[in-house]
């Protein structure tokens, strides 16, 4: 019971109840039923910032701890899309190459879930007590935006089966490698070019289908004016 309440204060953003759990003996490390998920985990899935920081706070909470899965609270928030606590968690050093037990890092669920705006704070993330950072040429705090998962697959992999391209432009403009091969030797093709493939594979059908519609409805003319060809002569 003692788990379920520190884990429901944080699913549902109650403060209070978790303060309080915690000050009466609960374990704010204890881990959930579902993948070993820890309420840190819950916390930044809903965008309970306050209930977040309070749990970093205690100093018993490393701001990269996994569940059974790998994900940490970064996962979490990025699939979800929780801007405010991406940057959050990024500002206090959460790592944003950590990749999941599948390979896949916070930026390849961001770019999955098309959540535009957290991907892009992830790509133009620097920080600015760190010269790197400044230069632009930082390994530490910059996202690796070409991190492959375990079947090759890169976040510009993902963002090119979008319909829309503006995800994979994103990612282009920030050095995302448009020659990146999968392990089913693919890669990753603009949504625009996918397009123009799809129009021109269609167009031979589209245009065989307007010469079959053309040809009977010509048909159904020519039929009509033989049908009253034939009745004014009869009237005759």
């Amino acid at each position: 019971m003692t788990e379920l309440l520190v884990h429901e204060a944080c699913r549902k953003g109650k403060l209070e109840v978790l303060e309080e759990a915690v000050e009466a003996g609960c374990d704010p490390r204890e881990r959930g039923l579902q993948a070993g998920t820890l309420p840190l985990h819950w916390a930044c899935h809903y965008g309970h910032l306050k209930c977040a920081d309070y749990l970093l706070r205690l100093g018993l909470n490393d701001i990269n701890c996994r569940n059974d899965n790998g994900n940490t609270p970064l996962h979490y928030a990025t699939i979800a899309g929780r801007l405010d606590v991406v940057e959050f968690l990024v500002k206090n050093a959460a790592d944003v190459n950590i990749i999941n037990n599948d390979g896949q890092s916070p930026l390849h669920g961001a770019v999955g879930q098309g959540w535009y705006n957290v991907v892009k704070y992830l790509v133009t993330y620097r920080s600015m007590s760190c010269r790197e950072c400044r230069r632009y040429r930082c390994r530490i705090h910059q996202v690796d935006i070409n991190s492959a998962d375990c079947m090759g697959t890169t976040p510009l992999h993902i963002a090119s089966t979008f319909l829309t391209s503006r995800m994979y432009d994103l990612l282009v403009r920030h050095g995302a490698d448009t020659r990146a091969v999968d392990v089913y030797g693919r890669c990753p093709i603009s949504p625009r070019i996918r397009r123009q493939q799809f129009i021109m594979e269609c167009a031979p059908f589209v245009f065989s289908l307007l010469f079959l519609f053309a040809g009977i409805y010509v048909k159904k003319c020519v039929l009509r004016n033989d049908v009253e060809t034939v009745e004014g002569s009869t009237d005759v």
